[in-house]
């Protein structure tokens, strides 16, 4: 066949090849370079569509893992929302409660007025707590300041879960004071670094002396397994019929305990207020313990 000769797509009669019309049926000749081009499209558009449905089917994990991180995501909303409405029902390991705290005013035999401050302090949490020297200040019922105090002694220095410290002073005031004050405690509780050590006390005994002044006698004995230098606290809280403590005696023994061995106390209560006296006392808590400094 001529090289500038084709046939016509619809009856295969010879035509020239730049012939738009085949003479013998009629037939309009369409250029090929445009059908080429048409067919290079199609074949395009059906390459990309083969394309994207592969990777919508044919890579389930891009699907999954999409599908899981929305899943995700709406799970760690509705935890979010369940925290935001269901209270914290888990003690923190290191929680305290103020469970008692009263200031009341006396004069002694010479004129001389005190604020007796008492502050009981529970370990509510998980692990033992240090109480370290706290502060307080004192408001008549006015809301003004009469008196601020700190680095006000707290006993025993360290107290496990369940136990209670306290916090007391008794505070020489500059002038009487009239109408009730207002007690305002800042205990200064932390995690306790040192161990939770204590003695044994006992043949404890409330006695009245000659000067009819409230005092207790008593041992202390030595049951760890090591020897103390010297520095023992012995600390009485003295309570009422209610439980509720009303007054403290402390004393601190110098003397070295060996471990196994036992030694004789005495304390007084002079500084307390005249009220408190062997009949009004119903009961105590007794803490023996060695100094233990924390930093």
């Amino acid at each position: 066949m001529n090289q500038n000769m084709v046939k016509c797509k619809v009856c295969g009669n010879e035509i020239a090849k730049k012939a738009k019309v085949c003479p013998k049926c009629g037939c309009r000749q369409k250029p090929r370079i445009v059908l080429g081009v048409l067919l290079v499209l199609i074949g395009l558009f059906i390459f990309l569509a083969a394309i994207g449905g592969g990777s919508s089917d044919d890579n389930p994990k891009k699907s999954t893992e999409k599908k899981g991180t929305q899943e995700e995501s709406s799970n760690k909303t509705d935890v979010m929302n369940d925290l935001d409405s269901e209270p914290v029902t888990k003690k923190d390991e290191k929680s305290y409660e103020i469970t008692y705290q009263n200031v009341r005013t006396y004069t002694n035999s010479i004129g001389t007025t005190y604020a007796q401050v008492i502050v009981e302090i529970e370990n509510t949490g998980t692990t033992d707590l240090y109480l370290s020297t706290g502060s307080y200040d004192l408001e008549d019922e006015n809301g003004k300041l009469v008196t601020s105090n700190s680095m006000v002694s707290t006993y025993p220095d360290v107290i496990s879960p369940g136990e209670k410290g306290y916090m007391y002073e008794d505070d020489m005031l500059d002038e009487p004071v009239n109408g009730p004050l207002t007690l305002l405690p800042r205990p200064n509780v932390k995690k306790s670094k040192v161990d939770n050590l204590r003695y044994t006390v006992t043949d404890v005994e409330l006695i009245t002396d000659k000067f009819d002044n409230l005092r207790a006698k008593g041992r202390v004995e030595n049951q760890t397994s090591a020897d103390t230098d010297g520095m023992i606290y012995i600390v009485l809280i003295l309570k009422d019929t209610n439980g509720t403590p009303i007054g403290q005696m402390f004393t601190i023994l110098t003397e070295d305990l060996a471990s196994g061995d036992k030694i004789g106390f005495e304390v007084s209560g002079m500084g307390l207020p005249d009220d408190i006296t062997v009949d009004s006392v119903a009961g105590y808590e007794v803490f023996a313990y060695p100094m233990q400094l924390q930093f």
